[in-house]
Parts: C-alpha cells; structure tokens; sequence
C-alpha cells in the first residue's frame, strides 16, 4: 500500500531463487529484555521468567540464512525488548544495509535508551529507517525525560525517525491462551482479517507465525506445531525455502485456536506499565 517511489525501489529486488518465497515483512526479536513492563505486551516481554538477548553472532547469522532462503524480505524489524539495549545493534544493521534483498531495516525504540554515536551515524543510512513508540501518557516522569533527551540528541545529528502518537491509539490484550472451539472455517476466516498474521518472528534460530505464537511458545502456553514453527538452521536453505513456502500457504495456524483477534480481544490503554 506504499507509493513511496524509494520503498518501490527497494523491495522490487528479483532474486535468483525460483522457489523461494517473498515476504513483506519478517520481525526479529533481538531480546527479551525491556526498560519498561507493558502489562498488555505483544511479545509478553514481562512475563518471561529467564530472559535473553541474542548473541550478535547469531542474530548475524539468523538473518543470512533467512534472506538465503527468501527471494525478497521488504522490510525486516527488529524488536525486543528495546533493541537499543542490544549492544551489537550497530553490526546488525550494518549486515542489513549489505544484504541486497532485504528492502530496509526498522527499528522500533521506546527512547528510554541513549544511543551510542556508532548506533547513530547507521541509522542516518537511508536503507534504515527508526520509529519511536511514542508512549506519553503511562510512562514515569523520569522515562518521559529520558525520551526527550533521545528525541533532542537524535534531531540535532540528524537522524530522520517517525513518532508514534501512541496516546491517540490503543492495544488490544492478547495476552491470553485459552483455546477456542471454534471450526476451521471460522478461524480461516479470523486468520485473513487477523492484522497480525504478516507479523512473522525470528528469534535465536526460530523462525514464529506471529507475537501470539512467539509468546505462547515462550511462556509454555503453545505447542510448537510443523510449518508454523520453524528451527531454520537444521535446514538447507532449499529445505527452508520449502517450510516457508508452505507456511505461507496455511489457511490458519493452530495458535489462531488460543488466540482472541480479531474480535474478541478487550481493548486496553497502550503502554499501560505493570
């Protein structure tokens, strides 16, 4: 839905793959660690009792054999947790500015986190792009301040971010894994009006359907079922092309049976803070 003509340009890149998918959009969590404990968090960031941060080698690595195996990946996010609480962000994205068919990075922040001087010059790259999350109203006075002093920093060196007014939108929660019984044509249904079923995540060498599955799956809540979980690294990158393939043509997954979109989740405040 982009008439952006430099987005066009990038995420029209044709590999050399005939049987390899292409994908709008592949979100990688790069931790589960966060400066702040959003009670309705997608990825259930709070709620997860060993947390880690991936180590950079193997981000490096994930992200190879994903754009190995894909024809085209138009936009590859990077979430958490914070990311800029990853220290080995700055090679991360650098190996994304280097990857010709990875349209652009982006990266979601909070602003708590002052970015080092390194971090900042990569994101002045035209192939990335930054977006703040824009939490006002929940957050504590000394994290709004903190958010200003990234915002200030990050304007006078000149680095272009988009900031979400996250005051003038809600979250739905659904954090919740209690299943549904409810027949496959309705959840095929669900899944295509579901707005997270792009919402695709690697994380530490797995590859997820969506936040819910990913979340499920760590909190114990979710069995890891063929095709919509993937350990992308005990495949060839034929093998793993074949998995993607046919997991893009799913009707629906068996997570959709434990998750509430698209209609029944409670609508919640954004950001609201444990």
């Amino acid at each position: 839905e982009c008439d952006c003509a430099g987005f066009k340009a990038l995420s029209s890149i044709q590999g050399n793959g005939v049987n390899k998918p292409d994908f709008g959009m592949i979100g990688y969590i790069l931790g589960q660690v966060c400066t702040l404990k959003c009670k309705h968090c997608c990825e259930s960031v709070p709620y997860i009792e060993n947390p880690i941060i991936v180590d950079t080698g193997k981000v490096i690595k994930d992200i190879r054999k994903m754009a190995a195996a894909c024809n085209t990946i138009s936009r590859m996010e990077f979430i958490g947790g914070e990311p800029f609480l990853h220290t080995g962000l700055v090679e991360i994205l650098q190996e994304i500015i280097a990857t010709p068919n990875i349209g652009y990075g982006l990266v979601f922040t909070n602003a708590t986190v002052m970015p080092s001087d390194k971090l900042i010059e990569v994101l002045k790259h035209p192939k990335i792009v930054l977006n703040f999350s824009g939490y006002k109203s929940t957050l504590s006075t000394i994290l709004k301040n903190k958010v200003q002093k990234v915002k200030q920093k990050l304007k006078e060196e000149g680095v272009n971010f988009a900031f979400y007014n996250s005051d003038s939108r809600n979250w739905m929660d659904i954090n919740h894994y209690e299943k549904r019984d409810l027949p496959d044509e309705t959840l095929k249904e669900y899944h295509q009006k579901c707005f997270m079923y792009v919402c695709h995540r690697v994380f530490n060498g797995e590859f997820y359907g969506c936040p819910h599955q990913y979340s499920g799956i760590q909190l114990g809540k979710i069995k890891k079922y063929p095709y919509e979980f993937i350990e992308i690294h005990k495949l060839s990158d034929e093998e793993l092309s074949a998995q993607l393939i046919k997991f893009k043509s799913l009707d629906f997954t068996e997570a959709c049976r434990y998750c509430n979109l698209p209609y029944d989740a409670e609508i919640v405040p954004a950001a609201l803070q444990l």
